[in-house]
């Protein structure tokens, strides 16, 4: 049984209507946004030209290639979104308005869109393992025309 309060209410309960009611409210903001994600995601289809993707793609799957090689496994949505620096790249801020629920909402969109962009192009694809991201053909590709260089000025 939680412990009670002077009003005779267990604070276990307070607390639990509290975080639903904070819950809530994210919930609406993220709701009230809905048509911000759009936008972003149309002009993202926009900007995202396939040289930009290009770009983009290999510092994503440079980013999972070398956390996959120094952790053994697959980064976390979150942690290619950070450690990749691809929203820092990009030209478009969450408005100013929003609350935090729906400033993650809108990063996590536009995240989103830029990793279709990318599978799409063939810089990074999904393994067989749930949430297993790995590096795409073009990744692959890239990596042997750049060995292929290599070779080639050692032997001049």
């Amino acid at each position: 049984m939680g412990s009670m309060s002077e009003s005779g209410a267990p604070t276990t309960d307070r607390r639990a209507k509290r975080a639903a009611a904070r819950r809530r409210r994210a919930a609406e903001s993220v709701a009230a946004h809905s048509e911000d994600y759009t936008e972003l995601v149309d002009a993202l289809g926009h900007w995202l030209t396939p040289p930009r993707v290009d770009a983009i793609g290999a510092q994503v799957a440079t980013f999972v290639a070398r956390h996959r090689r120094a952790n053994g496994a697959s980064p976390a949505w979150g942690q290619t979104l950070t450690g990749s620096g691809i929203m820092e790249a990009i030209p478009f801020t969450p408005p100013d308005e929003l609350g935090a629920a729906a400033r993650q909402k809108w990063r996590n969109v536009g995240f989103g869109a830029i990793m279709l962009a990318c599978r799409a192009r063939g810089w990074v694809d999904y393994g067989h393992r749930q949430r297993e991201m790995i590096p795409g053909r073009r990744f692959a590709q890239a990596l042997r025309e750049a060995a292929a260089q290599a070779t080639q000025a050692n032997r001049r």
